[in-house]
């Protein structure tokens, strides 16, 4: 099997293929798959899938006719088989180029292909639950249809404790019939070459509906009540994926759904859009004459501000006097911690002292702080951050607090 793919920056194509061993190449719907993973920084792909025994003839016979009507510049490997073959009236020069790419076998770009085609069906990472993750989850696996929804993975945990996640809009179990339409993660134990290359980001495709095998969170007796919360009952531990682009009304609902902008307007903020994954609704807003990010946090599902609205209300109204009290509170707290930070930039005398080193003091700290965003809960908590115009060499001067106790700490971060 092998691909063509065009970069957006027009600038290259790329090709690789899987003619190794006695693998079977891809169908038509499993390359699909992959090249929809590329899509942000491919523009157009032509596509030959071949099972083998095949003859070099109908190989090169196949690849023309899938390529006859496009205006193609091809990179081939690396190596002894980089070579640049480009779209001619010549068939005869065309099928050549085929030819050597058929008879080198093993050629591929890896810095473009990173992974290869999954074949369905397929293991999901290890295809195993790893032991410390048994007593969450239910022993015996079921087949779900579940829809992946619009964010990216992620990773948690270090060395044998580590999983990996992706976001889910809701699931079907086939078995039971349970519709689920809460936000939540599907879990999965990435191998060891996925976890080196980071391919577990590249798993699943978004916004797309699988047919997988999962095992069902376990109800744990006997703990805290946020243990068994709603997102962590609503989520996979993933083991199989059976097939991918599967029709379901419910689950192509909430795929809809999702993409469904949600847009508040308002008076004081402009127009503010809800970031479906993160929770919040983003702006900008006008922050004493500069401009600043806002971040309104918001409950999973939630698609109104009204709650959070009102106390960013309460603190926007007496901004100028916020803005004083936390540039003074992270001044009184960061400003030893800079000049550590400013001294150890400098060059060292003989007796050990900084060479033309001038002390920051809390009123240079205070006015060197520019704003750069802010973001509140439905509770009243907030955290403001400031660019650190340079006191710790471009890192954010963080301070959070709340309207109901006040300021309560800062920090540096980044």
């Amino acid at each position: 099997m092998f691909w063509f793919g065009k970069k957006k920056d027009k600038k290259i194509y790329s090709v690789g293929n899987n003619f190794d061993g006695e693998i079977k190449g891809a169908s038509w719907d499993q390359v699909q798959l992959y090249i929809d993973k590329l899509k942000d920084n491919y523009e157009e792909f032509v596509t030959l899938a071949i099972e083998k025994p095949i003859s070099k003839v109908s190989f090169v016979q196949a690849a023309w006719d899938n390529m006859h009507e496009l205006d193609l510049e091809v990179g081939l490997g690396y190596g002894k088989n980089k070579k640049l073959m480009e779209k001619k009236s010549n068939i005869e020069e065309m099928t050549q180029t085929l030819l050597e790419f058929y008879n080198t076998g093993n050629i591929q770009n890896i810095d473009s292909f990173r992974s290869e085609v999954k074949l369905l069906p397929c293991s999901i990472g290890t295809g195993k639950i790893p032991d410390w993750e048994k007593d969450n989850f239910e022993s015996k696996s079921e087949e779900y249809l579940v829809a992946i929804g619009g964010g990216s993975a992620c990773g948690s945990g270090v060395k044998e404790c580590f999983t990996a996640s992706f976001p889910i809009l809701g699931y079907i179990n086939l078995k039971t019939g349970k519709k689920s339409d809460i936000m939540s993660n599907l879990r999965f134990a990435p191998t060891e070459e996925e976890k080196e290359r980071s391919a577990y980001f590249e798993e699943f495709n978004k916004l797309m509906v699988y047919k997988i095998r999962a095992l069902a969170p376990k109800l744990i007796e006997s703990s805290e009540p946020w243990v068994n919360n709603t997102v962590r009952m609503g989520g996979l531990f993933g083991l199989e994926m059976l097939s991918a682009k599967v029709p379901d009304e419910f689950l192509d609902g909430l795929i809809e759904k999702y993409k469904t902008p949600v847009v508040i307007k308002t008076e004081k903020y402009g127009e503010l859009s809800l970031k479906k994954d993160l929770h919040d609704f983003e702006g900008e807003i006008d922050w004493l004459g500069e401009k600043a990010k806002l971040f309104l946090r918001v409950e999973r599902d939630q698609e109104s501000a009204d709650e959070v609205l009102t106390h960013m209300d309460a603190f926007y109204k007496d901004l100028a006097e916020w803005d004083k009290r936390l540039r003074e509170f992270a001044a009184k707290e960061l400003t030893d911690l800079a000049n550590e930070w400013q001294s150890s930039d400098c060059e060292i005398d003989d007796d050990g002292n900084p060479i033309n080193f001038t002390e920051v003091t809390k009123a240079d700290f205070a006015k060197k702080l520019s704003i750069e965003s802010m973001a509140m809960d439905n509770k009243g908590n907030f955290s403001v951050f400031y660019y650190d115009g340079g006191l710790f060499f471009d890192h954010s001067v963080v301070v959070d607090g709340s309207l109901e106790n006040g300021i309560d700490s800062a920090s540096m971060q980044g």
